[in-house]
């Protein structure tokens, strides 16, 4: 998914790669976390693609005051306001959601 990711945002250096990877690891355990799964179907696939590339952009759009790379930490320059990327896309995820069993 990632050198798709990477196509899509036209990067041919790889400077951004860690943080890629980073929201790319992260989106997908949210979004395997709602949809009560282990697996990610082709369908799914996608719609990660697409929220990666929208927290990117987001993220890109931000005044970053430091990036870490050891555990991967940025820091912005002023308060940035958290959102729920999964809140945005919930009407795609449900699709793909399996019952959650007791």
């Amino acid at each position: 998914m990632l050198v798709k990711i990477r196509s899509l945002l036209n990067l041919e250096d790889s400077t951004s790669e860690e943080v890629l990877s980073f929201y790319l690891d992260l989106i997908t355990d949210k979004v395997l976390n709602f949809c009560h799964r282990d697996d990610i179907p082709k369908g799914l696939e996608n719609i990660i693609i697409q929220m990666v590339i929208e927290e990117f952009k987001a993220l890109n759009k931000q005044d970053i005051k430091s990036i870490k790379r050891g555990d991967i930490s940025v820091e912005f320059a002023a308060s940035v306001v958290k959102r729920d990327i999964t809140e945005t896309y919930k009407k795609q995820l449900y699709n793909f959601r399996k019952l959650k069993t007791l």
